[in-house]
């Protein structure tokens, strides 16, 4: 039935890309006889997807009433016609909707904005935390610290859009919390200033800014400008956590006078000089405000220690003292698929590293790779997506990189990133292709290597 009617297809990626009318159709003009689907995730039937498939239908009903005044027979089969390529009747229930759905968004953002000002006069704070990676571990992070002394409430996993983050305030937050940690996302000019305009900050943290969703800005400065958008509404007398181990950051952060708070780079008075890690844990040297402390945690990787440093950062200038950040950081729990290690008794290690990959965690992922000393090393990665115009050129030089420290490299799917990194590598026999990630463990059972380490790097949804 989805060869001749592929709705349920359609229907699934059009909710993948969250109901943007251009991306969708940008995959329907790549995929038009698409007719299966890996089925990474399944479709939701929610209440707003009930809406579409039902105004769909009746965009159809009516199109047969139309048609069948001139001839039935005609009707009959040009509806049937349209049902084959129900694209265009999701198009027009989508824009059917929108003035509906837009007015619907406009309540919430009053009734939220109206509730965080009410919650902000009576004591509330706000920590707001945005950047092109490491927001959601460095709010998990911070969560599990600050709670060691306050009542603290945060948005859940990468729940940082408009509507995300007002559920969670309309359900969850009430005068009991005294902070509440808000993750703010950009996908598009203009994001944060409208998640800003409805929660506004009154701390802030910038974990790091990179080409992550360049597709969707068009250049690297768009991207610098939106994430400065959380920086420029927060009170100048307030602490604000930047990263000043990111270029861009370091470029960009004196045209605001504001109160910064730096952390990685050596003369930060917040950094993290030396690390070691084993199969059970990491340690390293934590400097707080100067002074140095032995830290050791259950997480692992230079990126996981960056989102800790950045939230043992914020953590300081909240009154919480460094023997609670130091006890909090060594139960703190890894978020999930942001470089988890798992041991497997067949002696593979797997590194689970698959949500939402971006150009500097591939790197640190791969340089966490490097440690397993004397171990096979494989890499498996479909590449990165919303890179624009500079994907080719990133993914060779990812390819290169990963050639220097990998044994093997799987590349998940045939498409412009995976063939960019096979051209880095630049070697034919450490390389190999799978159709889909559910063919990855087959695959490396077959290549018969001692206890590897397997790095997954990303794992795309069906949209890609």
């Amino acid at each position: 039935m989805n060869k001749l009617f592929p709705l349920k297809i359609h229907l699934t990626i059009l909710q993948l890309f969250e109901y943007n009318l251009v991306d969708f159709w940008r995959w329907i003009l790549q995929n038009v006889n698409s007719r299966g689907l890996e089925g990474k995730k399944m479709l939701t039937l929610t209440s707003k997807m009930r809406l579409i498939i039902a105004l769909a239908f009746v965009w159809l009903v009516g199109l047969f009433i139309l048609i069948g005044q001139a001839s039935w027979l005609w009707a009959i089969i040009i509806s049937l016609v349209i049902f084959s390529q129900d694209y265009f009747l999701l198009s027009l229930a989508l824009i059917t909707l929108w003035p509906i759905e837009n007015y619907i968004k406009s309540q919430i953002k009053s009734k939220t904005r109206n509730k965080i000002k009410k919650l902000q006069a009576r004591g509330l704070k706000i920590i707001g935390i945005t950047g092109s990676y490491g927001k959601t571990t460095t709010k998990d992070f911070l969560y599990q610290i600050l709670r060691t002394k306050y009542q603290v409430l945060k948005t859940p996993e990468s729940f940082n859009t408009i509507l995300g983050i007002a559920k969670v305030v309309n359900l969850e937050l009430d005068e009991s919390y005294q902070y509440f940690i808000c993750e703010y996302g950009a996908f598009k000019k203009g994001s944060i200033n409208e998640l800003v305009d409805m929660v506004k900050p009154d701390f802030g943290i910038l974990t790091g800014i990179n080409e992550q969703h360049l597709e969707q800005f068009g250049t690297i400065e768009d991207i610098i400008r939106e994430k400065f958008a959380m920086i420029e509404v927060i009170d100048p007398k307030q602490p604000i956590v930047i990263n000043l181990g990111n270029k861009y950051i370091t470029d960009h952060y004196k045209k605001f006078d504001r109160n910064y708070v730096c952390f990685g780079t050596s003369d930060s008075t917040f950094h993290i000089p030396h690390s070691t890690f084993d199969e059970n844990s990491s340690k390293f040297d934590l400097i707080l405000d100067g002074k140095k402390y032995l830290a050791t945690t259950p997480v692992f990787g230079q990126s996981n220690l960056q989102n800790i440093l950045a939230a043992a950062t914020m953590a300081y200038q909240l009154g919480i003292t460094p023997k609670q950040i130091i006890e909090s950081i060594a139960y703190l729990k890894p978020t999930p698929h942001r470089l988890e290690v798992k041991q497997f008794k067949n002696g593979i290690t797997y590194i689970d590293n698959a949500f939402s990959s971006n150009v500097d965690g591939f790197k640190l992922a791969l340089e966490f790779l490097k440690t397993f000393k004397k171990r096979p090393k494989i890499l498996v990665t479909p590449g990165i997506v919303l890179l624009a115009d500079r994907s080719n050129e990133i993914h060779r030089e990812l390819g290169s990189f990963a050639s220097k420290i990998c044994d093997r490299i799987i590349l998940v799917g045939q498409s412009e990133r995976t063939k960019a990194l096979e051209e880095g590598v630049g070697d034919i026999e450490k390389t190999m292709y799978i159709d889909k990630i559910s063919e990855v463990w087959p695959t490396i059972t077959s290549l018969d290597l001692k206890n590897p380490v397997v790095l997954i790097e990303n794992d795309l949804p069906d949209n890609y």
